[in-house]
């Protein structure tokens, strides 16, 4: 047609580097350092699990680009990319959230490529699960011919036991704010002066301690927060780039107002 491609289609080789432009800060570290793409707005303890792998690869200074999960394995397959992989919820969370959908097309462009798919256990992955990847912890591909999977697989098992420690130091850290706010829920029909006060006063101590008492509930609360994509105050405004009055872009304070 119109727009059909003319000869042969070229046959992508994931050993087959290609180089950007934008390295120079990279060429003057003396040693090679690993490519890693991975899924962007991950939170902080999770680009620290894949931080840990990296260097345990021996790449102190990695370089990651975060992009679409299907695009990153693209990426590999063209060359770009030495490994492509996904991190759930943590290395120190076993379950799967990975949709098959999100996944797949670029999972086997990069196969066909020659890169190595597997799960962060060293298992081949399960496409037959229906719409999420259940029987896996996470995926990687990557180049064997630049890191084999045998060795990512042991970096992340080593790296999943630091991060399952760092884990329940956080839970620790939740149970401690907890005894602080069961003090202060226990406290507030004290401070309390009129009436109306007592009773609210009451039904906050209430609730209150009837969440803190919900392990699963508080557990619940305590993962929805890590998992929050949005700020927990929310959004910034936005700013009308062609208003001559009005609030100071990108800030809430509105010079207008008393």
């Amino acid at each position: 047609g119109q727009y059909g491609l003319k000869g042969k289609s070229l046959k992508l080789k994931v050993s087959e580097k290609i180089r950007r432009g934008n390295d120079g800060l990279y060429d003057m570290l003396g040693t090679e350092q690993l490519r890693i793409a991975q899924h962007s707005r991950m939170r902080q303890d999770i680009f620290l699990d894949s931080e840990r792998i990296a260097k345990l690869l021996g790449s102190e200074f990695a370089k990651f680009h975060f992009i679409d999960n299907s695009i990153k394995f693209s990426w590999l397959a063209r060359g770009d990319e030495d490994i492509a992989w996904t991190i759930t919820q943590g290395l120190y969370d076993s379950s799967s959230t990975l949709r098959i959908t999100e996944h797949a097309a670029g999972a086997f462009i990069a196969q066909e490529s020659g890169a190595v798919l597997s799960d962060f256990d060293g298992k081949d992955i399960d496409w037959s699960t229906g719409p999420i990847l259940a029987n896996n912890r996470g995926l990687f591909a990557t180049d064997p011919n630049k890191v084999p999977k045998q060795a990512i697989v042991k970096a992340a098992k080593e790296a999943t036991e630091k991060s399952q420690v760092l884990y329940e130091e956080r839970c620790e850290k939740r149970r401690e704010k907890a005894k602080m706010l069961r003090k202060i829920f226990e406290e507030m029909t004290k401070q309390a002066e009129t009436d109306e006060e007592i009773k609210g006063a009451e039904v906050v101590k209430r609730r209150g301690l009837e969440m803190l008492d919900n392990d699963e509930e508080m557990m619940k609360l305590t993962q929805e927060s890590m998992n929050r994509g949005v700020p927990i105050l929310g959004q910034p405004p936005t700013a009308d780039a062609d208003a001559l009055e009005g609030p100071i872009p990108y800030s809430p304070i509105n010079p207008n107002s008393e």
